[in-house]
C-alpha cells in the first residue's frame, strides 16, 4: 500500500484522481484503519491530510466557526472557542471513545461513517452545520441533511471528495442546549440511544425546538412532531411528557440485537428525550438572557 503526505488539497484530490477509485484520504484514521483491517475497505494508496496547515484550523467568523477536517476531537474539547461558543459540540465530543481515540479522531470521519448514533453528527444534526465538500469536479457546500443518503450512507464519496471544512453556527445567549447518552457503560461504548436538544427561548417561551435522536432510522433523525408543537409553550412537567411521547410518534425503533425490543427502545428515548427537556428548563432557570 502507497502512503501519501499531500502538502495541499489539490494536491491531496490530484492523488485521489491518480488512484482511480483506489486511494483514501486519511486524517484520524480511527475507522478507516479498522475497516482496512478486517477486510471491509480496501485501498492501494492512503493520502494524508494532516500535514496541510489549514486544516488544522478552528477560526471564528462572523456567526460561525470554521473547523478544519483534521482538527481532533481532543482539539475541539480544548479549544476556548469551541467551549464558548459551541458547547453542545463539545459535550457530545468528550462521550467518543477513549482520550486516546479522541486524541486522533475528527469530526468528518464521525459524519462520513454515516452511522445513525454517532454522538459529534448528532450535535451537528440540531445546531444545522455545513459543510464544505471538494471534489475532483469542484467544490460544494451541503446542509446536514444533504450529507446522507436515502439509504443511510455518506452523501460524499471519499474516493474523490474530501470534507475540507465545517461550519458551525455560534450557539447565542437565547439558544439552550442538551446532550443525553444511554449506553452500555460510560466509556468506549456505543450508544444504545442518544439525542441532542437545541432551544430557543423568549421569556420563558420557546420560539423554535430542535431535537435530534437516534439510532431509530437508517439515518439521525429530527423529532419533527414535537418540535412544532413546543413551539410558543413553556417548559414543565406536563409539557415535556407530551413532547416525550410525540418524539416517540416520529421516532419508531425496530427490535434489535444489541440495542433490545421496540418497547424497550421507546422506553429508553422516552426517558432520555424528558432528561433533555428537563434539563434545557433548569438551564432556562438559571438564565438571565432568557427571561
Amino acid at each position: 500500500m502507497n502512503y501519501i503526505r499531500a502538502k495541499t488539497i489539490p494536491e491531496a484530490l490530484k492523488y485521489l484522481g491518480e488512484s482511480k477509485q483506489a486511494g483514501l484520504v486519511i486524517a484520524g484514521g480511527t475507522d478507516v484503519l479498522l475497516r482496512l483491517k478486517s477486510g471491509r475497505l480496501v485501498a492501494e494508496s492512503l493520502i494524508d491530510i494532516t500535514g496541510i496547515p489549514e486544516t488544522n484550523l478552528i477560526e471564528k467568523r462572523t456567526d460561525h466557526l470554521v473547523i478544519g477536517c483534521s482538527v481532533t476531537l481532543s482539539d475541539i474539547i480544548q479549544s476556548p472557542l469551541t467551549r464558548k461558543l459551541t458547547p453542545l459540540l463539545v459535550n457530545a465530543v468528550r462521550v467518543i471513545g477513549s482520550t486516546q481515540i479522541r486524541n486522533m479522531a475528527t469530526l468528518p470521519g464521525n459524519i462520513v461513517t454515516a452511522n445513525p448514533e454517532a454522538d459529534a453528527a448528532m450535535a451537528l444534526s440540531v445546531m444545522e452545520a455545513s459543510f464544505c465538500v471538494e471534489g475532483i469536479n469542484g467544490t460544494r457546500t451541503l446542509s446536514f441533511k444533504e450529507m446522507y443518503n436515502d439509504s443511510g450512507g455518506s452523501a460524499v464519496d471519499n474516493r474523490n471528495e474530501i470534507i475540507t471544512k465545517i461550519f458551525v453556527p455560534f450557539q447565542n445567549d437565547e439558544e439552550i442546549s442538551s446532550f443525553q447518552r444511554f449506553a452500555l457503560r460510560e466509556a468506549m461504548s456505543p450508544a444504545i440511544l442518544n439525542a441532542s436538544f437545541m432551544v430557543k427561548i423568549q421569556k420563558r417561551k420557546i420560539v423554535w425546538a430542535r431535537i435530534s435522536m437516534g439510532p431509530v432510522a437508517p439515518v439521525i433523525k429530527r423529532a419533527a412532531k414535537a418540535e412544532a408543537w413546543l413551539m410558543g409553550k413553556t417548559l414543565n412537567e406536563d409539557i415535556i411528557k407530551q413532547a416525550a411521547a410525540l418524539v416517540l410518534d416520529d421516532a419508531g425503533p425496530i427490535d434489535n440485537p444489541f440495542r433490545g425490543n421496540r418497547d424497550y427502545l421507546n422506553h429508553v428515548l422516552s426517558v432520555i428525550i424528558e432528561r433533555g427537556l428537563s434539563d434545557i428548563a433548569y438551564k432556562t432557570t438559571q438564565s438571565t438572557k432568557v427571561v
